[in-house]
């Protein structure tokens, strides 16, 4: 062994030489409380302030379509998705942070689902499908809000929420299968998948 190994070795010996082991009962302490004691509730209280996302935004659910696009989309309307730009955001080092669909511009939620090339083309698709003018939009927020204040029977603005939740979906999926089978993915196929996975 070297000698900085033994020398670190020693040091640790001389810092638990210092610690001084009492009687009495061993507890645990802690400042989350006024009286010090440590509690479940405080940490999990903690936890939450820590952790919770306080957000205006009302979740979307539509009982139509797959719970793992429910909770997908809850998910894109927090802000939780790992966008090229989330990744930064939280210190992860990323080399590039263009959309690798476009190159165009960095990537968040909003540019993947609404503002890429390929997004606006499928969402140009997508009006012509349903016979809608969609504005133009730029972030999610906005587009669920919209599709609330679509003049449709309740029946019809459920059709347009499913098939609006599987562009996301369908737009995430394509932007991953780019991304980590780096190949391109044939345009032509993406409107088939939406239409697929709305009416599944």
């Amino acid at each position: 062994m070297s000698k900085g190994l033994w020398a670190a070795i020693a040091q640790t010996f001389t810092k638990l030489a210092e610690v001084v082991v009492g009687l009495e009962l061993d507890s645990w302490e802690s400042n989350l409380a006024l009286d010090d004691t440590l509690s479940i509730s405080n940490t999990r209280q903690m936890i939450d302030d820590l952790t919770s996302h306080v957000t205006t935004v009302s979740t979307c659910w539509n009982k139509y379509i797959l719970i793992k696009i429910n909770v997908f989309m809850w998910r894109v309307l927090l802000n939780c998705i790992p966008t090229r730009i989330n990744l930064s955001n939280h210190g992860i080092d990323i080399p590039c942070l263009f959309c690798p669909l476009c190159d165009n511009a960095m990537e968040d939620s909003n540019h993947v689902y609404l503002l890429c090339d390929i997004a606006v083309q499928v969402w140009n698709a997508i009006a012509r499908w349903v016979d809608l003018t969609f504005r133009h939009l730029i972030n999610i927020v906005e587009l669920m809000s919209w599709v609330d204040t679509v003049p449709l029977s309740s029946k019809k603005r459920n059709v347009l929420e499913v098939i609006i939740l599987s562009t996301i979906w369908i737009l995430w999926w394509l932007k991953i299968s780019v991304l980590f089978q780096a190949s391109n993915f044939p345009k032509c196929l993406i409107m088939d998948l939406i239409v697929l996975n709305s009416f599944e």
